[in-house]
């Protein structure tokens, strides 16, 4: 049943707030933590990202439009679902102007070159993968698509693919055609994904050995997170219903008792040496002046009961679902491997402050100041992976 996504409460001052753009569109899908929109509030520019996972079904606020807070901005949904006949516009307010004091920047800057923009401004050239042709994203898919192909419709057993590895195996098929394209240097791949894509991607890094390096971008649990540490996401979300399909069914079992897992995301990272990998991350949950984390308000719009009480929960978690730290720690823990096969680790065991980029080695790490989000880590990947894509003949690569 369609549900109305509302203006969100983004600081403790603002009364409504502005649409830069909707990064989700109508008919787009999007997972929880995924970010719909950037919204500017009376005090800057913020993403506002998903607390469920849906569907788009109606823009209600257009890019550039105000609403005031609590107003519905969009109509969600499940996939398929459509926007009931009289959903309509809802009323829009005119934006308030910034004091004279306050920065325009965000206003007044050119939008910055997309990911796309950005690999071809190199010379390079890039390929996108619909993991939903290879294997859907439900438990209901799992004896369709390559794993009910494999499986002769029948349902899968306990060691069988997980969706992850599916998607893993389709971009590893990409790869295949490029070996066959005269136009593409195909020793010269990279495989990027974000969020649930940057499972798959670390997935498809580890398992294939032709691609040169990859951008894992804000991968969590069953991706580049260290499952043995109680921090954001949990093998007990991953084995919940909307997120078990993900994995093989031997995972589901260590639900509620993460710490015996014999094995660990940093021997996955691990199968990636000697190539190199890059591990990104976004900002943890908005903070206080004393350093506590800021808790939602009463009457916050964003509150959901499901998830206790409105004291208990954050205002914005941004990326610490993935647990930034968790990810730098595994690939310390991969360190090892690489230095085993003559190449550089991290280089430090130390948690690096914020928008420091640690990449004097083969593996890389960066957590940047947004949310949910590969963007701010994009030109640091590309400067990363230029380092490899230059070195000796350059030709034309795809990611």
């Amino acid at each position: 049943m369609a549900e109305e996504l509302v203006m969100p409460r983004l600081s403790d001052t603002m009364e409504q707030g502005t649409i830069g753009r909707w990064l989700k569109r109508e008919g787009d899908a999007f997972a929880e933590g995924d970010v719909l929109a950037e919204i500017e509030t009376d005090k800057a520019l913020m993403e506002f990202q998903a607390y469920d996972s849906g569907t788009v079904l109606k823009i209600l606020v257009d890019d550039g439009e105000s609403a005031d807070l609590g107003a519905p901005i969009a109509l969600v949904g499940e996939p398929g679902e459509e926007a009931p006949a009289d959903a309509g516009k809802a009323e829009k307010k005119p934006a308030k102007k910034r004091k004279r004091e306050e920065p325009a920047a965000a206003e007044e800057s050119a939008p910055a070159p997309s990911a796309q923009e950005q690999i071809v401004n190199r010379g390079w050239g890039y390929a996108s993968v619909s993991t939903a042709s290879v294997q859907a994203d439900n438990g209901q898919g799992l004896t369709c698509g390559i794993i009910g192909l494999v499986n002769k419709g029948q349902p899968r057993g306990l060691e069988d693919w997980g969706v992850l590895s599916a998607w893993g195996w389709g971009m590893s098929k990409v790869l295949d055609y490029f070996e066959t394209d005269k136009a593409v240097d195909a020793k010269k791949v990279a495989v990027q994904g974000h969020s649930r894509d940057g499972k798959a991607s670390l997935v498809a890094l580890a398992y294939d050995e032709r691609f040169l390096t990859g951008f894992i971008s804000s991968s969590g649990q069953s991706g580049a997170k260290l499952h043995r540490r109680k921090y954001g996401e949990a093998i007990e979300n991953i084995a919940a219903t909307n997120e078990y399909h993900w994995m093989a069914g031997n995972y589901l079992k260590y639900a509620g008792r993460w710490d015996t897992l014999p094995v660990d995301s940093h021997e996955l990272i691990a199968m990636v040496a000697p190539r190199p990998v890059f591990l990104s991350t976004g900002k943890g949950p908005d903070e206080n002046p004393d350093g506590t984390v800021q808790m939602m308000p009463p009457g916050d719009a964003r509150f959901q009961a499901s998830r206790g009480p409105i004291e208990q929960q954050a205002a914005n978690i941004n990326d610490a679902w993935v647990d930034p730290k968790g990810t730098f720690l595994a690939g310390v823990g991969a360190g090892p491997v690489y230095r085993l096969l003559g190449k550089k680790d991290l280089g430090t065991t130390e948690f690096p402050k914020i928008e420091t980029a640690v990449m004097t080695g083969d593996v890389a790490f960066r957590q940047h100041s947004s949310g949910h989000t590969p963007g701010p880590n994009w030109p640091v990947f590309l400067e990363f992976a230029s380092r490899y894509f230059d070195a000796g003949k350059t030709g034309s690569a795809g990611h």
